[in-house]
């Protein structure tokens, strides 16, 4: 009995290794790969002169094109902000006519209601900002220069940082690709020397975060930065626009 105890337990042993070799020759399940998330494009990286003009043209061939005249009074609002006061009201109307010329197609859309408010508002509020602009204009003023002379007067350009692409992260010892909320920075300014670096902020590295290349992968449709922040409005702040081009005649 004894004996037939002690063949069991030497086959027991001597087989482990074998299951043990068997488990570890089947390795385990990967976590399932997740979509990578869509990248996002903003009106910061077009010229947006250019694209109000392709839009006059679009709706000239199809006036009923309402996603065209949304885009027109989108464009035209951002436009006007960044314009002299004498040049921006030309801005203004056509962001108001393009938004009326929209509800007429769909009259009982909220949006565009709205928009079409907000439009009529904004022109008779116009004097009042463009009073509250100047006071802020000589504040600004008044302020850089005491922050140049602090400085050594080193100039400074505005840039704006390309959204990040979704990241591979560790999941469940694999590694997968899993989406990562696209982090969408505000603009900020940054000094055209350091002497923290060796080289000169250049022209070529502004430029390039309009649009950065490889960043749009083929396959993959960016979603307009406005959709991103209606769908993720606390994670992603607000792009401020950027004057680009120069103004459709």
């Amino acid at each position: 009995m004894r004996k037939a105890i002690r063949a069991c337990w030497a086959m027991a042993i001597l087989g482990a290794p074998l299951v043990t070799a068997a488990v570890a020759a089947d390795p385990p399940p990967a976590a399932p790969a997740q979509a990578a998330t869509s990248p996002i494009i903003s009106s910061h990286q077009i010229d947006r002169y250019r694209a109000i003009s392709e839009l006059q043209n679009k709706v000239k061939e199809d006036p009923k094109s309402l996603a065209d005249w949304i885009i027109m009074g989108e464009l035209a609002h951002e436009v006007a902000l960044d314009l002299p006061a004498d040049e921006a009201d030309k801005y203004y109307r056509m962001s108001l006519d393009a938004y009326e010329k929209a509800l007429a197609l769909a009259p009982n859309n909220p949006g565009l209601k709205a928009a079409v408010q907000f439009a009529k508002d904004q022109s008779q509020g116009q004097k009042e900002l463009e009073g509250s602009r100047a006071q802020a204009t000589q504040t600004y003023l008044d302020a850089r220069r005491r922050d140049l002379a602090a400085t050594n007067y080193n100039p400074s350009v505005r840039v704006t940082s390309p959204p990040m692409p979704s990241r591979t992260v560790p999941a469940g010892g694999a590694v997968s690709p899993a989406p990562a909320p696209p982090v969408y920075s505000t603009y900020t300014y940054r000094p055209l020397y350091s002497p923290m670096t060796t080289t000169p902020y250049t022209f070529r590295q502004y430029s390039s975060a309009y649009y950065p290349a490889n960043y749009y992968a083929p396959g993959m449709a960016p979603v307009s930065a406005q959709r991103f922040l209606m769908q993720t409005p606390v994670n992603a702040p607000v792009q401020q626009p950027v004057p680009r081009g120069t103004p459709p005649r």
